[in-house]
């Protein structure tokens, strides 16, 4: 009894001198996280945009603003068998396999063991023989986490998750751009090609005209050559006009998982509502970016970072417990007489590493400095592509409304050459240009429209919003029970 005590004292001594001496190294661990207000001290956001729009922000499902059953459609396709982001959704499950790794740390590791054997030897009676010998144990381990060494890398590990879940979120708004944008695209272009088909019609009919001139020794053989080389032009756009489709429909097939791309269809019809021009502040775009949200995380996780270095510096406090029950009768192992208790404490510091701990440390440093200016440069790109976008709406409407002048211009041209044909001023060879010229407008305008649309569809993309982050948590609620 009196050798318990003993033993139970010596160990309160020595947990005594671990005290000491962890006193002795010093609180020097900064366990404080660095703060979003503590960084955008160095970053002055604007008040507003050059240009802006009047109108409401989109929703958060902006491309239904559009009112096409066939986008919405695609989107749900993309969002359901999009390869990229299948593979991003497994790189997460990875990471957030990896926070569990570290959440473990936190917790007593336990071990049990058993073992059995048989050794030749000379017994008490100096004789030889076999002599049998059999052990259970039971081991649990942990580190005392004093200067939040364990706690740090665990809130990396949490933090890069939530980084890379917000760069899903980006993958998501860059796709589903992406797939809007091709799919006005082949819209357009079926739009234009039709309005090409119809300029052929009318070039066959002009140039036969011509050629009814020409026998009859009215026309020139000139004109009908020059004509001619206008069907040509005309023929080879169609081609081009129809490459471009078959692309943009590739495209498609790609974004949405679809490897028959005969079995995307799209129909030719080009009717949808243009939405307006919203008005938007970057205070609003830098609270709903998710790649200005991922750059933050990201400084946070360098943070954390720091502090594991910093800890790394200061000594490591452990302990261990083992019970195990050990004799060389297998049916009277387990009892008193076979039982042994052990308790551990150790403690372990650096004393001489040629000062490798604290280059680590400033080497982390270094890096915190740079994700904050990468942060920054985040933020500034973010905007940047905030103003460029609004300018292109501005520009795109602009010219819309020119392409709209100029096709009511081109109606009054064709009226005037209609009311000459008629009056026997003009040859219908001349109504014909102006028809064929009326169509051009339309092209014209139609490409006007795509652009502009083009440009609404970058909009809503550079301003952000928050519907990737929930379709991002659904699913990987869903896969894993956990969400961000």
């Amino acid at each position: 009894m009196q050798m318990e005590i003993n033993m139970v004292l010596d160990f309160r001594r020595f947990l005594v001198v671990v005290v000491l001496m962890i006193m002795a190294f010093g609180c020097a661990s900064n366990g404080k996280a660095i703060t979003k207000d503590g960084i955008n001290d160095g970053l002055k956001l604007p008040a507003s945009f050059g240009q802006a729009g009047t109108a409401d922000q989109y929703g958060e499902n902006w491309w239904e603003i559009f009112e096409s059953v066939e986008l919405n459609a695609l989107v749900d396709k993309l969002f359901q068998n999009n390869y990229q982001l299948a593979k991003s959704y497994d790189g997460l499950k990875a990471l957030r396999t990896t926070l569990g790794i570290s959440e473990a740390d936190k917790i007593p590791s336990v071990t049990a063991g058993a073992s059995a054997s048989e050794t030749y030897s000379t017994n008490s009676k100096g004789k030889r023989a076999w002599r049998d010998s059999y052990s259970l144990s039971l081991t649990a381990s942990y580190e005392a986490d004093i200067w939040g060494r364990v706690k740090a890398g665990t809130e990396s590990d949490r933090l890069a998750l939530i980084s890379n879940s917000y760069d899903l979120e980006s993958l998501y708004m860059t796709l589903t751009a992406e797939l809007a944008d091709r799919y006005f695209l082949y819209k357009s272009l079926a739009s234009i090609l039709k309005i090409q088909k119809e300029q052929y019609e009318l070039r066959l009919k002009q140039i036969s005209a011509l050629e009814m001139m020409y026998s009859s020794g009215v026309g020139l053989l000139d004109t009908i050559y020059v004509k001619q080389t206008a069907m040509a032009n005309l023929m080879e756009s169609m081609t081009e006009t129809k490459q471009s489709m078959e692309s943009a429909r590739l495209q498609i097939a790609k974004l949405i998982g679809e490897p028959d791309v005969s079995k995307v269809v799209i129909s030719d019809k080009y009717n949808f509502k243009l939405p307006q021009l919203p008005y938007v502040i970057p205070s609003d775009v830098a609270n709903k970016r998710p790649d200005i949200k991922a750059a933050f995380a990201s400084v946070q996780k360098v943070d954390r970072d720091v502090a594991q270095a910093m800890a790394n510096r200061y000594p490591k406090l452990s302990f261990s417990a083992s019970t195990s029950f050990s004799g060389d009768e297998l049916t009277r192992l387990i009892s008193i007489d076979n039982f042994i208790a052990n308790l551990v404490a150790n403690i372990v510091a650096p004393v001489f590493d040629a000062g490798k701990l604290k280059l680590q440390v400033e080497k982390q440093k270094h890096l915190l400095s740079q994700q904050v200016n990468d942060y920054y440069l985040t933020v500034i790109t973010a905007l940047t592509e905030m103003s460029n976008s609004l300018n292109d709406n501005v520009q795109n409407e602009q010219a819309l409304d020119l392409s709209t002048e100029k096709v009511r211009i081109e109606e009054k041209r064709l009226k005037i050459a209609e009311m000459k044909y008629e009056m026997g001023i003009k040859n219908y060879s001349d109504v014909i240009d102006n028809k064929i010229s009326l169509l051009a407008g339309w092209i014209s305008e139609v490409t006007a429209r795509r652009s502009l649309i083009s440009s609404r569809v970058e909009l809503a993309r550079a301003s952000g919003g928050s519907w990737a982050g929930k379709i991002v948590d659904q699913r990987l609620t869903a896969s894993t029970g956990e969400t961000k």
